[in-house]
């Protein structure tokens, strides 16, 4: 739907800029803004592959599992059907770790990897179990301790300071979390999920 809606804007802003007689600055803007869109990308993607090297290493050194070890106990907190050492655990753990140091597309495989997991353990299979409404929430509202995309994306557009979202970025990602997880407490206490 959102494609239709961009491609709708597109159209209708060429429509009315050639119809006022624009059709040059038109050009221009599109032969200006396609040069700066290929160099913006190009830039995003060594930002993005500097980031995802330090991830690698960042995993290979022990760090990642450092920290998956550290919110594990908060994780069987969470999902309390789960059965211990279950792979789903592990799965969501990497995940959630993933994206607190904001790699959204080291996280994605473990969280298809967790749902899958967590379908598994679902006596309804045609609706989601609590695990898995738990599990997609905390997802959703997972803390962001280093924002490493957006400040790919800021550097590449040319931010003085792409670094300075990071605090604001902690704060609103903290408050979010936390208010998933009290809605997720509130859930299961008024409506006993199965």
């Amino acid at each position: 739907m959102i494609s239709y809606l961009w491609g709708l804007l597109l159209i209708s802003g060429l429509v009315i800029g050639m119809a006022q007689g624009h059709f040059t600055a038109l050009s221009q803007a599109f032969s200006r803004e396609a040069v700066h869109a290929v160099q913006a990308s190009l830039q995003l993607a060594g930002l993005v592959s500097l980031w995802f090297g330090i991830s690698r290493i960042a995993e290979a050194s022990g760090l990642v599992a450092f920290l998956a070890r550290l919110v594990a106990p908060l994780i069987r907190w969470l999902f309390p059907g789960l059965p211990p050492k279950h792979p789903a655990l592990g799965a969501i753990v990497l995940n959630l770790t993933a994206n607190g140091l904001g790699l959204g597309n080291a996280a994605t495989p473990f969280g298809l990897k967790a749902m899958a997991h967590l379908q598994e353990l679902n006596p309804h299979p045609h609706r989601p179990s609590a695990a898995m409404v738990t599990f997609l929430a905390i997802n959703s509202a997972a803390i962001t301790l280093v924002p490493t995309t957006t400040l790919a994306i800021r550097a590449a557009s040319g931010a003085r300071d792409p670094s300075d979202i990071v605090v604001p970025a902690l704060i609103a990602s903290a408050i979010a979390l936390l208010v998933t997880v009290f809605a997720l407490l509130l859930w299961r206490l008024f409506w006993r999920p199965t």
